[in-house]
């Protein structure tokens, strides 16, 4: 901030902003440079970058009353210069965020005991355990919900992260016995994992040796399917060898009876030519004299009673006169 009579220059660096009032309001100034003259006037700077808080070492008791030391620190930066200035004029910022902080963890430490903070929590995660969060993680995801919360409403402050230096027990002598029994149960939990790797090992084997019988129970059921399949494939293979063998004995006397049929036949057909042509031959006998006869005829009068009259007595060829006393009858070539 530079005076010129009675003016203001002022310089924002990098990692700051003013706050002034300007016509009656407060405002925040960004980085530049800007020159005020009255009635407007600059209040402060603001540090808006991230800043560390060492939170003073404490000791606490968890729900089992057993007593713990902590030494935490806060990282933190001022979010909103103007509500910051408006609720504690920010240079108390630090000792509200200390008291706050200090609360919370308190509050954190004596609702658990302390096997939640020694021991590492379990979650199945699709059917398998891995590994979950530690205390620590608990610890910090419970603060940032409450404290990181509470400061950014309420006072523009946003809490990055809390970092858990130091958390342990705070009587030496109870410390050592609890870290002997810790030694035992690291023991007892080492032989827990063993037996179960060996009850793995036992039941991998039985799995395995079940999946085994199956498989040869599964290959013998093959092969006496293959074989009763390949039994009946020879007995239909030998019924169609023999339905063929009757089929071909059939069609054989088949075409020996067609072939003697034929030969039947044809030899019937000759035998009835045969005949034919007797008959053809003694009809050309007879009929050839009377063919013979009629050559040169031109007309032929059929009488049906002219046999009757040339084979009885007195026929047609004898004297009429003889019978009658006229004149003589002239003979007619017939």
């Amino acid at each position: 901030m530079i005076r010129i009579g009675e003016w203001q220059l002022i310089r924002v660096d990098f990692g700051r902003v003013g706050v002034a009032t300007i016509a009656g309001k407060m405002k925040i100034l960004e980085q530049g440079l800007h020159l005020f003259e009255p009635p407007d006037v600059f209040l402060r700077f603001v540090n808006t970058r991230i800043q560390i808080l060492n939170l003073p070492t404490c000791v606490q008791e968890s729900s089992d009353y057993v007593p713990l030391l902590v030494k935490a620190n806060i990282s933190y930066h001022i979010k909103d210069p103007l509500m910051c200035i408006d609720k504690i004029q920010d240079q108390g910022a630090q000792k509200i965020i200390t008291e706050v902080s200090s609360a919370t963890i308190a509050a954190i430490i004596r609702s658990s005991t302390l096997g939640d903070m020694a021991m590492a929590s379990k979650k199945a995660v699709k059917g398998r355990e891995a590994e979950g969060t530690t205390f620590h993680e608990k610890m910090h995801a419970r603060f940032m919900s409450q404290v990181g919360e509470q400061l950014l409403g309420t006072m523009g402050i946003e809490v990055t992260n809390i970092n858990i230096e130091q958390l342990r027990i705070n009587d030496p002598q109870l410390a050592n016995q609890i870290s002997a029994q810790a030694v035992k149960i690291s023991e007892l939990e080492a032989q827990h994992k063993t037996l179960a790797k060996e009850g793995q090992v036992k039941r991998q084997k039985a799995e395995i040796q079940k999946d085994v019988s199956q498989l040869r129970a599964e290959a013998e059921y093959i092969v006496i399917a293959k074989r009763a399949q390949a039994s009946k494939l020879k007995a239909l293979a030998e019924a169609e060898a023999q339905a063929e063998a009757v089929k071909l004995q059939s069609d054989a006397e088949i075409a020996v009876y067609n072939k003697r049929s034929h030969a039947e036949a044809e030899d019937a057909e000759r035998m009835d030519s045969s005949k034919l042509h007797q008959k053809l031959a003694l009809i050309k006998a007879k009929m050839e004299p009377q063919a013979k006869a009629l050559k040169g005829v031109k007309q032929i009068a059929y009488i049906p009673h002219l046999p009757a009259i040339l084979h009885q007595k007195g026929g047609m060829f004898e004297n009429v006169s003889d019978y009658t006393a006229g004149p003589k009858l002239q003979k007619t070539k017939m």
